[in-house]
């Protein structure tokens, strides 16, 4: 199986400033900054990072997606992943990026599989790594600012659950993402139309003063791209679709779509 590196590299996110007076009103989706598109080789999706008045900060970030049939992608990839992240910098001055993600190569296996990683290294985990296809998962990451330790969870409806924790001491989360990924390399085949890769829901945030939803005056969700070079001027392979609704205030969906060659 070709394995998905996870480390991903987004554009840089800073956002202008906007007028105070923004600020001050209650956030909701009408009034949620816009941040800067993003370009990876191999994800698309969202990801969220501060727009204004100093640094905010992630402590949680959970969403759920729909695991389609490997053999939806089989023509595509022989690898095809659904992520959530948590990204920000230690008391060193290190960075800290951590993952969890469901994932597989659909061109040889007919089920999915759990792992998490700190820094690209996997994390000890501990539950089941076997997620059916057919199956809707929610992923989670949160941060115990007190303890200094990461936690990740996967688990379905069916009562399949994965777990994993790690100490990171005190960490700056500034960016947390939501991506659907696949291997980028040679194996991978741009469909003739459209292909869903997922469809994202319940996407949420909580920053360390206990602010809860995907979008907000004073952080800024930036849509990410997946292009064959990891730039703007790139063809486009993979591409989020605009933000929704997902039941009530403050969750939201949206999908990821492989694009077809231009």
């Amino acid at each position: 199986m070709s394995r998905i590196s996870h480390k991903r590299v987004f554009a840089a996110l800073a956002v202008p400033a906007v007028a105070a007076a923004t600020v001050l009103a209650v956030a909701s989706p009408a009034a949620a900054a816009r941040g800067p598109r993003a370009y990876t080789t191999d994800s698309a999706g969202y990801s969220l990072a501060h727009a204004q008045f100093g640094t905010v900060q992630f402590r949680y970030v959970a969403d759920t997606v729909y695991l389609r049939p490997p053999a939806r992608f089989a023509a595509i990839d022989d690898g095809v992943s659904w992520e959530t992240h948590l990204s920000g910098t230690g008391a060193n001055g290190q960075p800290v990026e951590v993952n969890v993600n469901i994932g597989g190569d659909p061109q040889t296996e007919g089920a999915y599989q759990a792992s998490a990683d700190l820094n690209g290294q996997p994390m000890t985990t501990q539950g089941t790594i076997n997620f059916a296809a057919g199956r809707s998962v929610t992923e989670s990451i949160y941060y115990d600012q007190a303890a200094g330790v990461v936690k990740v969870r996967a688990y379905d409806a069916n009562g399949d659950s994965f777990s994993g924790s790690a100490q990171v001491g005190r960490v700056s989360f500034v960016q947390a993402s939501i991506v659907g990924g696949f291997d980028p390399g040679s194996s991978f085949a741009a469909p003739s139309a459209p292909v869903k890769l997922g469809t994202f829901t319940n996407a949420t945030v909580t920053t360390y003063s206990g602010h809860r939803g995907f979008e907000a005056r004073w952080y800024a969700h930036s849509k990410v791209f997946a292009t064959s070079d990891g730039t703007a001027s790139g063809v486009v392979r993979a591409a989020p679709s605009d933000l929704r609704p997902s039941g009530s205030w403050p969750y939201r969906a949206f999908d990821v779509y492989f694009e077809p060659a231009s």
